[in-house]
């Protein structure tokens, strides 16, 4: 593509410099036209062209852009054998130097090396007769390799160089013969036979009444076929009303022709060519006839086609994937957006170029996003996250934006591509993720602390190891009971009194029906809470079970709990009623049973832990406890239904 690029400039500078030199009668000003665009197409922006003077021992500076202003029309150098222009000039091609600190065949004048040219090429240029005129000269300040394509170019420069130049001396020594000039100036002008592949001329009507063997060459006419209009058949039918229309439109106006269309070609085929014809003018002014020629163009068409089809496949893909597209060039201004882009910001394509896409991101964002593009240079890349605002909601999501550099053969880049992904879901998993590991993290420390504590207080109050065994299990398996309950919760959600205590005394195998529940269900517990709570509660079912009202024929369980909105600090708390009844308590001044680690978490650790009101009591008829703590703001049910 690239090369395709640098092909067709080449080609336009050739013709905009034919389009300079008819219209121009000054020598001086057609060398430094040609100088500018030749270091143009070569991207050098340096070039010079080094005339022959007459006694044929000096080279002088006659036209040249990039140089001091002290240099062209004054330096002069000395024609000898370590001179790289002399030894151009008489080996009769162009002679290159990729890196002249590298090169021991010639002297760099002094000037030269001033300027920091470090390579360049010398094209002789002849004039008519093969006689040498001078050098026309590419400079450039870096070590580069050019390319034959370049090369050629230059050569053809050179040889278009020629003619024009001696056409122009023919101004200079001949004023007084003006139709002789007028026809040179249109020869030389068009009838380039060193890239036209057919010349040929017509009457002052534009009707063709001479031969044209390379015409005839060209398109496999005969000359019966080629004579008068018959040049119209040898074009391609559907280009046929185009081309005659450009041609009788110059004629009648006395302009230039310059049209593109598909000729006939001797296997049969066609090939595109570009066809440039020009009035030759008498004394007065008037026509005396036409001269033209054809540059074939073939290759160039096709590999347009084929690059416009490659990018129309680009820009579908492109337009048809999830990512916001877009193309920019130095410093973040963009040149386009895809269509991705405008439906999602509402930003249309002037909207967004320049700086205008950053009116679309978040303000707080938008400072993150110029200063990546300061380093997007010197990282040889692009990256950033901001948020980028939806039309349709109003809402700012965030996106991954990268950006790759697209270079051209030396290495310079020419443009940014860029891709602008949408993270926010990524973005919101990984803040929750940061969440729950922080929280696993909070609560494996306080489960570890918990169960430490668990196996000191229930080894100090186990007989031996079976019974420290026995209570140590049933006590983890409280714990993992609660951390089951817990798993199964997102980041709103919470335990509720009323499943906490169901779980509880479905665990020990309790009585049911001897047991009454009563209190709203849904109360939401606080996360901190659940597991000392638990613990508590798994210790008075299983004294229940074992000496209290689940374990004995007739005793009986009413554990009562309800909400007072506004309690102590004008926050929600959980009041807990444990009461049993029923039960035959020991003797009196014997030592209650459970009366160990239960009574102590309740008394002790609640209150510790989680700012509880507790009190536990032996009552005649059994185990009296209460629980108060602040619970959560809100409930999943506001009803009051019982359990």
């Amino acid at each position: 593509m690239l090369e395709l690029d640098g092909m067709m400039k080449r080609q336009r500078v050739l013709a905009a410099f034919g389009e300079f030199a008819i219209h121009s009668e000054d020598l001086d000003a057609v060398l430094m036209e040609a100088c500018r665009l030749v270091g143009e197409a070569t991207r050098t922006g340096r070039a010079k062209v080094i005339e022959i003077q007459e006694d044929r021992r000096e080279l002088l500076v006659r036209a040249g852009v990039g140089w001091a202003p002290d240099v062209v029309g004054t330096v002069r150098l000395q024609m000898g054998e370590r001179s790289s222009e002399t030894y151009a000039i008489k080996a009769a091609r162009p002679i290159v130097s990729q890196d002249i600190a590298q090169d021991d065949r010639f002297d760099v004048p002094p000037f030269m090396k001033e300027a920091g040219v470090v390579a360049l090429v010398n094209v002789p240029i002849f004039v008519p007769g093969q006689r040498p005129y001078g050098v026309l000269q590419i400079d450039d300040t870096k070590a580069r390799e050019f390319g034959d394509d370049e090369i050629e170019f230059l050569r053809t420069y050179a040889m278009i160089l020629g003619p024009v130049i001696d056409r122009l001396h023919l101004v200079t020594e001949r004023e007084q013969d003006r139709e002789v000039i007028r026809a040179s100036k249109a020869r030389h002008s068009f009838l380039i036979a060193s890239w036209a592949q057919a010349e040929w001329e017509t009457d002052a009507n534009g009707v063709v009444i001479a031969d044209s063997p390379s015409w005839r060459a060209y398109t496999g006419q005969t000359v019966k076929e080629w004579l008068g209009y018959g040049w119209l058949d040898a074009i391609h039918p559907d280009d046929r009303t185009y081309a005659e229309k450009q041609w009788r439109e110059a004629t009648a106006a006395h302009g230039l022709v310059d049209a593109e269309f598909r000729l006939h070609a001797p296997d049969g085929g066609w090939r595109w060519t570009n066809v440039r014809a020009a009035p030759v003018l008498d004394a007065d002014g008037d026509i005396v006839k036409w001269v033209g020629m054809n540059i074939d163009i073939d290759a160039r068409k096709r590999a347009e086609a084929g690059l416009c089809k490659t990018e129309e496949r680009l820009r579908t893909l492109m337009e048809g994937i999830p990512q916001l597209v877009w193309r920019a060039v130095s410093d973040g201004e963009w040149t386009w957006a895809s269509p991705q882009w405008a439906t999602y910001t509402g930003q249309t394509g002037s909207d967004s170029h320049g700086l205008g896409w950053l009116q679309a991101l978040h303000p707080d964002d938008r400072k993150a996003a110029v200063d990546a593009w300061s380093h997007a240079l010197k990282d040889g890349g692009f990256q950033v996250e901001y948020r980028i605002c939806h039309v349709d909601d109003g809402q700012y999501r965030w996106f991954q934006t990268r950006a790759t550099p697209v270079r051209d053969r030396s290495g310079e880049i020419v443009e940014w591509l860029g891709t602008s992904t949408d993270i926010h879901a990524l973005r919101k998993l990984q803040e929750r993720q940061q969440v729950l590991v922080a929280e696993l993290q909070h609560r494996t420390r306080n489960l570890m602390a918990v169960v430490r504590s668990i196996s000191d207080k229930t080894a100090r109050a186990s007989a031996d190891i079976p019974d420290f065994r026995r209570r140590f299990r049933d006590r983890i398996e409280a714990m993992s009971r609660v951390q089951g309950l817990l798993s199964r919760l997102n980041d709103h959600d919470r335990v509720t009194f009323d499943e906490l205590i169901k779980a509880e005394l479905a665990a020990v195998n309790g009585s049911v029906e001897r047991v009454m529940l009563s209190g709203p269900a849904g109360i939401r517990l606080r996360s901190s809470t659940v597991q000392t709570l638990a613990m508590a509660l798994h210790e008075l079912a299983t004294n229940a079970v074992k000496y209290g009202a689940l374990g004995q024929p007739g005793g009986h369980l009413h554990i009562t709990w309800w909400v007072d909105e506004f309690g102590e600090g004008r926050k929600p708390w959980l009041h807990i009623d444990w009461r049993e009844s029923g039960v035959v308590m020991p003797s009196l001044g014997s030592a209650p049973c459970g009366t160990g680690q239960g009574r102590e978490l309740i008394e002790k650790a609640l209150p510790y832990q989680l700012r509880a009101k507790t009190s536990y009591v032996f009552g005649p008829d059994g185990v009296h406890c209460t629980i108060s703590l602040l619970v959560s703001a809100s409930t999943e049910e506001t009803s009051h239904a019982r359990a």
